[in-house]
């Protein structure tokens, strides 16, 4: 048996087309899992899924404990923001405490890890992914990444936002398809080299071609183009077609006595604008206090920017121009002007806005006093966005709203932003209206066609799982508490739970 514990993990695999694709024998290895697993619908960290997922799957803790939410944060007391490394997250990944339990472990593209300094076992990190986080290729031992190379290749990084204008989305597909199988082929050969108690692998393709092409594959899509459908059919599905066959070659390869676990992180759906590109002139307006010289300026080149049609704003020169231009522009005029502001947006993935508050006492130059004061401005700005609205019909531009402090606990919720607003996403907003902002045009995009979705999913067959629904959602926080009991292990320091008792099997 090449491995006790099999564990496959897809980013960003879409859990509603995978019940759909699966019942409809598209997808037979998944079909296969929901007649013969445990399985059902996982819990993520509201609204910060998109980055948040995968830090909390490794470390079995929150946002608020491991810190990590996405590539780029504010350091505390700071009006800027910087890339922030997997290294810098708080806690451990599981398999070192495996590790140190003796039990022999190979993890392989783990999304947002970073490698272990010492290991019972292997470790290949930023192999193939789609976000690195910032972090370069690594593994432990620190040459295997290099033998592996040499034997299979090394692909270039994937870049599927700025490569796909470039490219034309058939290339982006066999691209995706050269990396799956390259994925693949590394995973078959380390899972070969011996009996692990723990073999672990993740593929990302599902990311990078929800993201580009949702309109190819969606009929509904305003950007849906029947004639490119024809041409290149549905590369959604081609690719979650190729995952299938790929977990169905590592379960096999696993052995028939391995128990399998299986997690789809979250899930993908059309993207049609991006309204956080205007969340700051939102909360400029709710504030409705005088901004600064520099960051009115800075509004304005981006009203302008804007403006230029998709089709300019994709040239080579334009983006070469905004690459080199904006990080100067954002700390000269953008960043200065925070620290006179009660609140502004802050970066972070289209599906959520990410609002901070400028607190007294956090920030270095804090006018909101901590306590009541925060409280109802957090209050306040909660119903502020519940009031924003479609121009066009009506219809409720954000979904929920979550303020972190209620949410999260632990070391690190100053390091969140303190309010979260996933936008509702179910219409094209192309105007946002309501009393106090007035109206607010959302410019159209020029990139991603899909964005991401708070729908998990997990599976886990054999040993003492049996065939049937979970309960209830099952926290992404404790499937590494469960991976471990599996293998006689309890995690020390972690929030989350093993979904089965005694430990072992």
């Amino acid at each position: 048996m090449p491995a006790r514990v099999l564990f496959v993990g897809f980013d960003a695999l879409d859990s509603e087309l995978v019940r759909e694709w699966a019942a409809a024998g598209v997808l037979p290895t998944f079909r296969s899992l929901f007649e013969s697993s445990a399985f059902g619908a996982t819990k993520n960290p509201p609204g910060f899924y998109g980055g948040a997922v995968w830090p909390a799957f490794t470390t079995a803790l929150s946002p608020g404990r491991n810190g990590y939410f996405y590539l780029r944060q504010m350091p505390r007391g700071e009006y800027t923001d910087a890339p922030f490394l997997p290294a810098q997250q708080k806690g451990e990944a599981f398999w070192e405490a495996l590790s140190r339990a003796g039990r022999r472990v190979a993890v392989i593209d783990v999304p947002f890890s970073p490698v272990a300094k010492t290991l019972n076992g292997i470790e290949l990190t930023n192999w193939s992914t789609h976000d690195s986080g910032g972090d370069r290729r690594g593994s432990f031992p620190a040459d295997l990444a290099d033998e592996l190379a040499a034997k299979f290749g090394r692909l270039p990084e994937d870049q599927c936002d700025s490569t796909t204008p470039i490219i034309g989305y058939k290339a982006l597909f066999d691209m995706l398809r050269e990396r799956l199988k390259n994925k693949l082929d590394v995973a078959l050969h380390c899972l070969a080299k011996e009996r692990w108690d723990l073999f672990a692998a993740a593929f990302t393709e599902a990311h990078c071609i929800g993201h580009q092409s949702w309109h190819l594959h969606d009929p509904t899509h305003p950007r849906h183009d029947p004639a490119l459908a024809a041409e290149f059919g549905d590369p959604v599905k081609e690719i979650y077609r190729l995952l299938d066959d790929a977990l169905a070659q590592l379960i096999e390869a696993a052995g028939s006595h391995a128990l399998v676990t299986v997690f789809a992180s979250h899930g993908m759906a059309a993207l049609y604008r991006d309204e956080s590109v205007v969340l700051d002139e939102i909360l400029h307006r709710i504030d409705a206090r005088p901004a600064t010289t520099g960051a009115t300026w800075f509004r304005r080149l981006k009203r302008g920017w804007y403006a230029l049609p998709p089709a300019v704003r994709g040239l080579s020169l334009f983006k070469q121009a905004k690459a080199a231009l904006l990080p100067r522009l954002r700390q000269s005029m953008l960043i200065r002007g925070r620290a006179a502001r009660r609140f502004f947006a802050v970066q972070y993935s289209p599906h959520a806005g990410m609002i901070r508050l400028n607190v007294a006492g956090r920030e270095t130059n804090g006018i909101v006093q901590p306590g009541t004061e925060y409280r109802r401005l957090c209050e306040e700005l909660r119903r502020e966005l519940h009031a924003l609205v479609n121009a066009e019909t009506g219809a409720p531009v954000v979904e929920r709203v979550h303020l972190t402090a209620d949410v999260f606990s632990g070391p690190c919720v100053d390091d969140l932003p303190d309010i979260v607003a996933e936008w509702r996403r179910a219409e094209d907003v192309r105007e946002i209206y309501s009393p106090r902002i007035g109206s607010v045009k959302v410019p159209e995009l020029n990139w991603r066609s899909g964005d991401h979705r708070d729908r998990g999913l997990f599976f886990a067959r054999g040993g003492p799982f049996r065939p049937a629904p979970f309960a209830g959602p099952v926290a992404v926080t404790d499937i590494a508490p469960t991976l471990a009991s599996l293998l006689g292990v309890r995690l020390d320091a972690v929030e989350g739970r093993p979904l089965i008792d005694p430990i072992g099997y």
